[in-house]
C-alpha cells in the first residue's frame, strides 16, 4: 500500500500542480481581464469625465440659449405691442389722409367755384372799364367840341365886342363931328 499511497500521492501532487497551474492560468486571465476592466474604467472615467465636462458645455449653452429665448419672446412682445401701436396710428393716419383728401377735394371745388366767379367778375370788370373808357372817349369829344365851340363863341364875343367899340367910337365920333362948335 505504500506504494499505492505514493502514487496516490504524485497523482494528489500532479493534480495539485495542474490545479495549480489551472489556478495560475485562470488568475492570470482574471488579472488580465482586471487590467482590462481597470483600463476600461480609466478609459470610462476619461469619457464620462468628458461627458459631465460636455454636459456642464451644453448645460451652459442650454441656460444662455433659455435666456436668448426669454429676451426674444420679450422682444417679441415688444414688438408686438409697439406693432399694433403703429397699426392703430396707421388706421387713424388712414382715415386722417381721408379726412384730408376729401376735405382738399372740396376746398379745390371752392377754389374752382370762386376762381369761375371771379373770372366773371373779372370779364364784368373788363366790360365795364371798356364801356367808361367808351364814355370817357365820348365825354372827351363832347368837351373838344365843347371847347370849340365856346372858342368860337368867344371869338364872336370878342369880334362882337370890337365891332361894338368900333361902332362907339364911331358914333362919338359922329356926335362930336355933328355937334356944333361953340
Amino acid at each position: 500500500m505504500k506504494r499505492f499511497l505514493e502514487n496516490l500521492l504524485i497523482v494528489v501532487s500532479v493534480a495539485l500542480c495542474v490545479l495549480i497551474a489551472y489556478q495560475w492560468k485562470r488568475e492570470s486571465g482574471y488579472r488580465e481581464d482586471i487590467e482590462a476592466l481597470t483600463k476600461s474604467g480609466k478609459e470610462k472615467d476619461v469619457q464620462i469625465a468628458g461627458l459631465q465636462s460636455t454636459g456642464q458645455k451644453l448645460e451652459r449653452q442650454v441656460d444662455a440659449l433659455l435666456n436668448q429665448n426669454t429676451n426674444l419672446f420679450t422682444t417679441v412682445k415688444d414688438q408686438e405691442a409697439q406693432l399694433k401701436r403703429l397699426q392703430r396710428d396707421l388706421k387713424k393716419f388712414e382715415f386722417d389722409n381721408e379726412n384730408l383728401k376729401e376735405r382738399v377735394t372740396n376746398l379745390l371745388e371752392v377754389v374752382e367755384e370762386r376762381t369761375a366767379k371771379l373770372v366773371e367778375q373779372q370779364k364784368r370788370i373788363n366790360e365795364v372799364i371798356t364801356d367808361r373808357n367808351e364814355m370817357v372817349k365820348e365825354r372827351n369829344e363832347m368837351v373838344e367840341k365843347s371847347n370849340d365851340i365856346i372858342k368860337k363863341y368867344n371869338d364872336l364875343v370878342a369880334q362882337f365886342d370890337k365891332y361894338q367899340k368900333d361902332a362907339q367910337a364911331a358914333i362919338s365920333n359922329a356926335v362930336n363931328n355933328a355937334r356944333p362948335a361953340k
